[in-house]
């Protein structure tokens, strides 16, 4: 878990870094505007002028600022939206239920009719704001404790104590779909990153339950995660301590809080797998590799039972080997049927090697996956950096007042953000005990593993020739009985070491049977079919719901969400 909690922190830097492109500010003389500033962050500058029309297709992004108050409810929602024109269509025709759309960027006009929005676009991108009341992706709770009981955030303003805040998030899309045969509720899962800012002078002893705290002396940055609906539709152990919630605790003197921001996205597997790709030959292969070992344990424990019963009776054989003869036809034919058994064990055991080898494809694709969200989390660290020179520049630039004195705190804030982006990016290095660390020790475990296999392999050739061997005996025992009591002692002694390998191999598949292929079906929720499922419907409900306020079908869209809560001012 310690490791799956380094990869959400990759991921929260990930949603941070793409927030970037979108900024906000709020005009606290009257809170109830929110005014959206697109600002488009590439590395090209294509401008309309330049375009030539073609048949490129309109992609839609939006940014839904939803004003919250101090408990969670929502006061009013803002979409703020981009259709990029890369093709420079005269004309867009889009799908919006949005009201009070504005263009904020330009003098293109539309016309609206049943819902569609048709823009005079002229070759160029439409930047555009407007009102919803759809309810929001993810319901959010705040609820405040003062002294341990609860208190509303008008009371709270001003008190001081012992004070805990608390956030809690609810995936409100769900869709029921047939997982292993049964239907079950899916959650889409939503990552939500929570910032709020602290003046050190009131708040002390600062704590957090599933977050981090940053501090730049006069301030703290606390910074809260959740990732609501994830266990309840992946159903796996190992998630089953992501939180969907946080609590933030702290000795307060006259308590004041100042506007909490939120950022929300519901790519949380695109995220996760960003070069992880989910194959479903994978749990195949496992629900595979499951069934052969089973078989396997199954037939090791026949054979071992019935070589223990052989080996007991090495003595009566001793006795009655002269009233051999009148069986050794049957013996010939019960050796025939072990050759046949060790036949089948060999080539079941192949299904094991090419499980073992698919583990290992697998384990690698994930460390390079690791390697590449490393490198483009580094690369969004390099440009937040450029974006903070450009803001300090502006900075020098602005005489003394509130407005410096608001972007100098925007400037801290951006400086312990990317601080957190370096912090996240060296806990996913090789070198510190974490996930690539992690990955390296399963890539290595697997070698060996495929090593043993190759041995165990091997064991069960011999053991298959030697089969072979005791079936080929069996039928000269037939003719050469004479012989056989004078070399009875070197059988007996025969069957007590083959009974010995027997009781070892017994024991060596039920260990990896326990220890290995058990702990894995364990991790998956005891059904890897059914978690492909659920990561295949989690998917697809994440790609129905990329917009907000609706899309062209033959659009491409994007969306995120910036959660804004009201500022708790003594008064």
């Amino acid at each position: 878990m310690r490791n799956f909690k380094k990869i959400i922190a990759g991921i929260v830097a990930i949603l941070i870094a793409t927030g970037a492109t979108s900024a906000f500010a709020i005009n606290k003389n009257n809170d109830s505007k929110v005014t959206t500033n697109i600002v488009k962050v590439s590395s090209e500058t294509t401008t309309s002028e330049s375009r030539e029309a073609s048949s490129g297709n309109v992609q839609k992004d939006e940014t839904v600022y939803l004003k919250l108050k101090a408990d969670g409810s929502t006061k009013k929602t803002i979409v703020s939206g981009w259709l990029k024109n890369p093709g420079a269509l005269s004309t867009i025709e889009d799908v919006c239920d949005l009201k009070e759309i504005e263009n904020v960027k330009g003098d293109e006009k539309f016309t609206t009719s049943d819902g569609k929005v048709t823009w005079d676009a002229k070759g160029k991108d439409i930047y555009y704001k407007g009102t919803s009341d759809k309810q929001a992706p993810v319901s959010v709770k705040i609820t405040y404790t003062l002294d341990g009981k609860e208190i509303s955030a008008e009371e709270l303003a001003g008190k001081s104590g012992k004070v805990k805040i608390k956030y809690e998030f609810t995936s409100n899309k769900k869709v029921n779909e047939t997982i292993s045969g049964k239907k079950e509720e899916i959650n889409l899962p939503y990552l939500m990153a929570t910032t709020m800012i602290f003046d050190s002078d009131k708040f002390l002893n600062v704590e957090i339950d599933n977050g981090k705290i940053i501090s730049d002396g006069k301030r703290l940055v606390v910074e809260g995660i959740a990732i609501p609906g994830l266990k309840e539709s992946l159903k796996m152990d190992a998630v089953n301590a992501i939180p969907e919630s946080f609590e933030v605790t702290a000795d307060v003197k006259n308590f004041s809080l100042e506007t909490s921001i939120t950022l929300c996205t519901g790519n949380v597997l695109d995220l996760l797998n960003d070069d992880v790709k989910v194959n479903s030959d994978v749990f195949g292969s496992m629900s595979k590799l499951t069934t052969a070992t089973n078989s396997l344990v199954a037939g090791s424990s026949k054979l071992s039972g019935g070589v223990s019963e052989l080996n007991a009776k090495t003595v009566l054989l001793s006795s009655a080997i002269t009233r051999l003869n009148a069986g050794s036809t049957q013996l010939a034919s019960g050796t025939s049927a072990l050759k046949s058994g060790t036949s089948q064990l060999l080539n079941n055991y192949k299904g094991i090697n090419s499980g073992i080898t698919k583990t290992g494809a697998g384990l690698n694709s994930l460390s390079a996956g690791i390697d590449s969200t490393v490198l483009k989390l580094d690369q969004t660290i390099q440009g937040n950096k450029q974006v903070l020179q450009g803001l300090k520049g502006i900075a020098a630039t602005l005489p003394e007042g509130a407005q410096k004195a608001q972007l100098t705190a925007t400037i801290q804030s951006y400086e312990a953000l990317i601080h957190n982006q370096e912090l996240i990016s060296a806990s996913m290095k090789s070198g510190n005990g974490g996930i690539k660390d992690g990955t390296t020790a399963l890539i290595n475990g697997n070698k060996q593993l495929s090593s043993g296999s190759v041995q165990f392999n091997n064991a069960l050739a011999t053991l298959d020739a030697s089969a072979g061997q005791l079936n080929a005996g069996a039928k000269e025992l037939a003719t050469g009985l004479g012989q056989l009591d004078g070399q009875k002692g070197t059988l007996i002694e025969g069957i007590k070491a083959l009974n010995n390998g027997a009781q070892q191999l017994d024991a060596g598949l039920q260990t990896f049977k326990k220890e290995g292929i058990d702990k894995i079906i364990t991790a998956m929720g005891g059904d890897p079919e059914g978690l492909s499922q659920r990561i295949t419907a989690i998917k697809k409900l994440s790609k129905e719901n990329d917009n907000f306020s609706g899309v062209n079908k033959d659009m491409k869209s994007s969306v995120k969400y910036v959660f804004v809560t009201d500022s708790i001012l003594a008064k």
